[in-house]
C-alpha cells in the first residue's frame, strides 16, 4: 500500500506528466482499491492542463467589483 501511494506521489510530483505514466498510475490505483483504499481521481485529471481554471479566485487577485471585497 505504501509503495503504491509513494509511486502515485512521485508520478504527480514529476515535472511533466506524460502518457507513459498513465498505466503505472492506474495500476497503483488498482492496487489501492484491491486493499480497500478508494482513490477517486484519474490520471487525466492531473495530466490535462485544460481542466485547470485559469481564473481562480484568490485573496491575492484583484476583485472584479467592490462587492467581492
Amino acid at each position: 500500500v505504501m509503495t503504491s501511494i509513494q509511486t502515485i506521489i512521485s508520478i504527480l510530483e514529476s515535472s511533466q506528466l506524460n502518457e507513459q505514466y498513465a498505466d503505472l498510475f492506474n495500476r497503483n490505483v488498482a492496487y489501492l482499491n484491491d486493499f480497500g483504499l478508494f482513490f477517486p481521481f484519474e490520471f487525466e485529471q492531473f495530466a490535462d492542463p485544460k481542466n485547470i481554471n485559469n481564473m481562480m479566485l484568490s485573496i491575492y487577485s484583484k476583485a472584479d467589483n467592490e462587492l467581492l471585497i
